[in-house]
């Protein structure tokens, strides 16, 4: 495999999730290993509902290489692990002042909000 697509979605925790009232909104980044652009936004999409989140806005879908992470040793690492994985999620909080950044990978269980990944 040569590439995969990276999809940034801009995300709000649902309702009665564990985020819901605690994070204000999260931009989600899915790098996944999916054939085709539609797949990967539908995968994208399902992970973050999956995850306990909803899609408010689909930010960005690019088609991705490892050259496209010349001097990104954290991107490369992600895009490394998507092409083990199939998938991985990077999701950066805003919070009220400050934001931070975290990332799983698959697999997830419905149950798990995107404060948390579990080991694959």
């Amino acid at each position: 495999m040569d590439g995969l697509h990276v999809v940034t979605i801009e995300a709000l925790p649902s309702v009665g999730s564990g985020a819901f009232g605690q994070y204000g909104g999260a931009f989600v980044s899915v790098y996944t290993a999916e054939s085709s652009e539609q797949a990967a936004l539908t995968l994208a999409q399902r992970e973050i509902a999956d995850a306990g989140w909803s899609s408010k806005a689909v930010e960005k879908v690019a088609y991705v290489t490892r050259d496209d992470f010349h001097g990104d040793d954290v991107g490369l690492s992600h895009f490394n692990q998507a092409i083990v994985d199939g998938v991985v999620l990077v999701s950066t909080r805003i919070l009220s002042t400050r934001t931070t950044t975290m990332s799983f990978t698959r697999p997830m269980p419905s149950n798990t909000s995107l404060e948390r990944g579990r080991d694959g």
